[in-house]
Order: C-alpha cells, then structure tokens, then sequence
C-alpha cells in the first residue's frame, strides 16, 4: 500500500501484470515511481490502473507517462 497525504494506492502483482489500484492524487506520481523502482519494476510495467474513487481526483498523475 502507498500512502499519500490524501488517500492510499494499492499495487497489485499478478504473475508478471501489475495492476495499480487508484493512483491517489495529482503530485503522487513520484511516490508510485519510486514504489515501482523500489520492487525492481517501471511504470511501463503496470498493465492495468483501475480508478479507486468516484472523482477524477482519484486518478491522480496516472495519465502522465512521458514518452507513452
């Protein structure tokens, strides 16, 4: 679990397929790299990203991927 100043992530490792659960809030982006590199993982290896809230708010940085 990832815990941000408002709110949780969750990274979910099926097999080789990471799914992250809610990406938290806009500014968590650095947080859920650093999480994925902390496990030997990049951002490119999360397969799925599902929206953990009923706002937009959830969704956090999960689109900003340079280079995707």
């Amino acid at each position: 679990m990832l815990r941000f100043a408002v709110g949780q992530a969750y990274l979910w490792c099926d097999g080789d397929e990471l799914t992250l659960i809610d990406a938290g809030t806009v500014g968590s982006a650095a947080s859920i790299v650093q999480a994925l590199t902390g496990i030997g993982r990049r951002p490119e290896d999360v397969a799925v990203v599902v929206r953990g809230g009923p706002s937009w708010c959830s969704v956090g940085r999960a689109a900003h991927q340079p280079g995707r």
